[in-house]
């Protein structure tokens, strides 16, 4: 993804805690409840910031909405076929 990241609060609060969990200064459970996540979602949430690192914090949708559109128009329309 190029250009700049634009991060709601919420997804700032998640940048910081995740980058503390992989620092090692907080634990997986301690993550959890400063989340309101699951354990099974903080795994997700490290694996995939270990890959693509604040990248993967944002939702899907705020970085390229118009391909979630023009899949649900295909989808939706038949003469798209």
């Amino acid at each position: 993804m190029k250009g700049n990241i634009i991060l709601t609060m919420k997804e700032q609060r998640l940048n910081d805690i995740m980058v503390k969990l992989l620092s090692g200064d907080i634990t997986i459970k301690q993550a959890c409840r400063l989340t309101g996540l699951s354990e099974r979602q903080i795994y997700r949430k490290k694996k995939a910031y270990k890959l693509y690192e604040i990248n993967s914090i944002p939702h899907k949708l705020n970085i390229n909405p118009s391909f979630f559109y023009c899949s649900v128009i295909v989808i939706s329309n038949p003469k798209f076929f």
